[in-house]
């Protein structure tokens, strides 16, 4: 089946980046790539129900050995909340024979509420992450509901604030979770304060920052455009040399999004890419995937097809890589295996979504299609390998009760 894109339309929110597009029938001239549907195996793990066990799971997951899953939702949990009446969130631990156990449920005081962001889990079993908001009720960010927090879960599941954000020079609202450097500090980034700019999104550019030892917060502000980014919420990528990288929707030469790598030694932020879709680049890119020496990572529209993409950038610069061309706009983290084949998940015109995997040869093939409430879950944030060939996965939304779902796919 070949398909095209006729229109496409691509925005983004505080909270989420919704995609949406028409879907025909036709192959547009010089799309490189068809598009097929694979038999393959999925099955719903879990639903959630939106009261305790959470509901609007967010980020990726993390396994550990065991091949025990740990994750967090946006709502859900504590219904009580003073942020959110749906409730401030959890963190959930889904255990290798399908239980679900909620390890804390977040109050909206002064332990946080609402992560967008999945976790991260040190060697040690401890659990970090962030909240968007929650923390100190006084923040001026958010209507006076807080600027968000970094939290630490240790090994007797007891949650500890190690960080609330002042909303000032440190930022506000991260929106991603947090990362470990080579020697052992963690990065992260927030969307919004810090330096103000007048042609940055809301208050302030963002920030960068590193927690350090006894927790110890450094803060490096973004600048915006046109010499810096803006508004960054994709997670940041360790990488060889003591270097981290990342994106920004906004900001760069055109204010289209930016990739930069930030050293974990000096916190020296320096611009590798401005995208321009005056040129025939993408725009507003997210996640990135470090693989054979090169930068891959997803965006917005290119070109005159106006769809997704996946590009790459190396020492002689950026370059479109995959161009879907029709009604799927790529978004959560991107995966690579050892042949070289990439896998993900995209948003589709009905907002439920697909699975897909792009091969070496560019193509195309849909893994799965979400049918949403109440067959399936849809808008898939993030998948995780188990090393024997599964893939694993949350959507935000559907399932039995539309609260979102905990997926596994054999492709």
């Amino acid at each position: 089946m070949k398909l095209t894109l006729q229109s496409q339309c691509f925005f983004r929110s505080i909270h989420r980046r919704v995609a949406c597009a028409a879907l025909m029938l036709v192959l547009a001239p010089g799309i490189l790539t068809t598009s097929r549907v694979q038999a393959q195996t999925y099955s719903v793990l879990y639903n959630f129900t939106g009261g305790a066990d959470g509901s609007q799971p967010v980020g990726t997951l993390v396994m550990d050995s065991q091949g025990n899953l740990y994750g967090a939702t946006k709502a859900g949990g504590n219904l009580n909340c003073s942020v959110n009446n749906l409730g401030c969130g959890v963190i959930f631990k889904f255990t290798a024979k399908g239980r679900l156990i909620v390890l804390h449920a977040f109050n909206g005081d002064t332990d946080g509420a609402e992560p967008e962001a999945g976790v991260f889990r040190n060697s040690r079993g401890e659990i970090f992450g962030t909240t968007s908001r929650g923390g100190d009720p006084a923040c001026a960010w958010g209507n006076g509901k807080g600027c968000g927090t970094i939290y630490r879960l240790g090994s007797s599941d007891k949650e500890t604030v190690i960080h609330t954000f002042n909303g000032l020079d440190e930022g506000a609202a991260p929106a991603a979770p947090v990362v470990q450097d080579a020697s052992g500090n963690l990065w992260g980034t927030t969307q919004f304060e810090g330096v103000s700019n007048p042609q940055c999104f809301g208050p302030g550019c963002g920030t960068l920052f590193k927690l350090g030892p006894e927790f110890k917060l450094t803060t490096y502000a973004l600048k915006g455009p046109p010499n810096d980014g803006y508004w960054p919420t994709a997670s940041l990528v360790p990488g060889p040399g003591g270097n981290l990288y990342g994106t920004t929707l906004f900001g760069g030469a055109q204010n289209e999004g930016t990739v930069y790598r930030v050293s974990a030694k000096t916190g020296q932020v320096t611009i590798l890419h401005s995208f321009d879709l005056a040129t025939g680049d993408a725009a507003n890119p997210g996640s990135l995937l470090l693989s054979g020496g090169k930068i891959y990572g997803i965006a917005g529209p290119a070109g005159s097809f106006s769809g997704g993409t996946v590009f790459e950038l190396d020492n002689t610069g950026e370059s479109i890589f995959f161009n879907f061309g029709l009604a799927y706009n790529p978004a959560g983290n991107l995966l690579r295996d050892s042949i070289g084949n990439f896998y993900g998940q995209a948003g589709t015109t009905d907002a439920t979504g697909i699975l897909y995997k792009l091969d070496t040869a560019n193509n195309l093939t849909v893994l799965h299609f979400f049918g949403g409430f109440p067959i399936d879950g849809d808008n898939s944030t993030g998948m995780v390998p188990d090393g024997h060939g599964n893939l694993y996965g949350i959507t935000f939304g559907g399932g039995t009760t539309g609260a979102g779902t905990i997926f596994k796919l054999r492709p």
